[in-house]
């Protein structure tokens, strides 16, 4: 496969700020999958889940003929995840349920085995969420590193991790692991200390890795060493159509790698990426159908809206 995501998948409840709730919604890692899917079916996803995978997400990958070679099940429900919303913008997750702490060697061994094996001499891409609480990772990242040496990496950091004080930690170990990586306006503020995101921007440049800079509604910024490009958000449905924007973070950043490692420009990274989160806010959980007339359509419109950056 050219492209893996790696993570974990979560049966979502959302508690959203207007005290309406909804249940059973696919969500994690199959958010950004989808942000690949989008573009190329040649991509797997590979993460955990629980002996009720098929009862969640059985359906939505036969529809839509995705792979389930990097699915590691585990003994137990898939992880709960229930999101928070309040009126201000802010979210908070609480998770229950997951792999048992008494398999976790013996699932960690396995999932490492899947993505190693899933890294073959047509792979170009990994996307992954680096967390400090799974170091794990990053000896997998090192590992499928030295397999195959030209692998564009992806990390999207965490928002818990996105503290100053874990900067140099990022730089030290993370940053000589992956090629590009991916953070959102209030994480910039917290991870670099600065008020603006022109600040941010800068800090990015110097540090010299490039970063896919998402800025919510507004839309998001892809920042190299010695240029960026700013692209505005777009909506391919009315705004009151759309239903829910969990998970686009995710899909957009994984839509990033696509574009980045396909050597595409920032303006059309950053369109690919806010074109893929579009389509997110379509539904509930991933959007709902791949076929090569949804991506002909959404590379159109990447294109399209690649028009719109204001270069830098």
């Amino acid at each position: 496969m050219k492209y893996l995501t790696l993570g974990s998948l979560f049966d979502n409840t959302i508690n959203f700020a207007d005290q309406s709730k909804v249940e059973h919604i696919m969500g994690a890692t199959i958010f950004a999958f989808a942000g690949i899917f989008l573009y190329t079916d040649d991509c797997v996803l590979i993460g955990g889940a629980g002996t009720d995978f098929e009862e969640i997400f059985g359906e939505w990958f036969d529809k839509n003929k995705a792979s389930r070679e990097g699915i590691v099940v585990y003994n137990n429900r898939t992880v709960v995840a229930t999101m928070q919303y309040y009126p201000d913008g802010r979210w908070y997750e609480t998770f229950e349920y997951g792999v048992p702490p008494e398999d976790k060697n013996k699932f960690n061994d396995e999932y490492f085995k899947r993505v190693y094996d899933c890294v073959e001499e047509d792979t170009v891409g990994i996307y992954f969420i680096s967390s400090d609480t799974n170091r794990n990772l990053l000896e997998i990242i090192r590992a499928v590193k030295e397999k195959k040496k030209d692998l564009k990496i992806m990390a999207e950091i965490s928002t818990a991790d996105c503290v100053s004080e874990n900067l140099e930690y990022f730089k030290d170990k993370l940053f000589p692991l992956i090629d590009i990586y991916s953070v959102n306006k209030p994480e910039s503020f917290s991870l670099f200390s600065v008020e603006s995101e022109e600040e941010a921007i800068k800090y990015m440049q110097k540090l010299g890795k490039p970063c896919f800079y998402r800025v919510g509604k507004k839309g998001s910024y892809m920042v190299e060493k010695d240029r960026y490009a700013f692209v505005p958000s777009v909506h391919l449905v009315p705004k009151e159509e759309e239903i829910d924007p969990t998970g686009c973070g995710n899909c957009s950043t994984a839509a990033a790698l696509y574009g980045f490692a396909e050597g595409y420009d920032p303006d059309m990274v950053a369109a690919i990426s806010n074109v893929a989160a579009s389509y997110n806010v379509m539904q509930y959980g991933p959007y709902t159908t791949f076929n090569d007339r949804v991506r002909k359509e959404a590379l159109a419109h990447a294109t399209e809206l690649s028009k719109l950056a204001v270069k830098g």
